[in-house]
């Protein structure tokens, strides 16, 4: 059972996320319920990516974390920091990917929405919604930021990067990170934000 984590970050700088030996490097457990806008997307009954929570109905991840199977074999699990156990089961039953997401190797627009059913038990504690910033907003260079995951890197794709508890990024891919290597890549929200409230509403 993995159970989730946080780590503190700069935005815009060199290395922000990674992960080694099932671990975010210098990250923390972090304490019950205390990303309840994050959620687990599972694949076949095993966590596959992060999601995070619009409303009772729709959550927010990476295009490809949607794209390579069937709504069928997806399911949603929120409301608790576990992989496993905890929280409640949501149904997927309609995913929207950005039209101009290009797949790898680039993954632009990577960012798709996902609605569920049942709806989601919106209780402002152990599941609440993700607060959005405005389209186009910018984040002031090397800003505090926080990630959250289960910190194995593919399996923290679609997870949130949050800045002054606003979600700025959300997780395209991350690496080994620590100077000589690749940094992680977050999709930037704020570029999308209109997009996500003309197709959730």
């Amino acid at each position: 059972m993995r159970n989730l984590l946080l780590v503190c970050c700069l935005f815009g700088a060199t290395a922000l996320v990674s992960g080694h030996g099932g671990r975010i490097v210098s990250g923390e457990p972090a304490e019950d319920h205390e990303f309840p806008a994050l959620a687990s997307l599972h694949v076949n009954g095993s966590h596959y990516c992060g999601a995070n929570v619009l409303n009772e109905r729709w959550l927010l991840t990476a295009a490809h974390c949607v794209i390579a199977s069937g709504w069928s074999q997806q399911t949603i699990l929120a409301g608790t920091n576990s992989q496993t156990s905890g929280g409640s089961v949501h149904q997927v039953e309609q995913v929207i990917i950005h039209e101009n997401y290009t797949g790898m190797p680039v993954f632009f627009a990577d960012i798709a929405l996902i609605r569920v059913s049942p709806p989601l038990p919106l209780d402002g504690v152990t599941v609440s919604t993700v607060r959005l910033p405005t389209q186009g907003q910018e984040t002031e260079d090397r800003a505090a930021g926080v990630a959250a995951g289960w910190g194995y890197l593919s399996g923290d794709s679609g997870g949130p990067l949050y800045v002054d508890g606003l979600l700025v990024g959300t997780v395209d891919f991350s690496q080994y990170c620590g100077g000589i290597t690749p940094p992680s890549v977050f999709t930037r929200v704020a570029s999308f934000v209109d997009w996500v409230h003309n197709n959730i509403q």
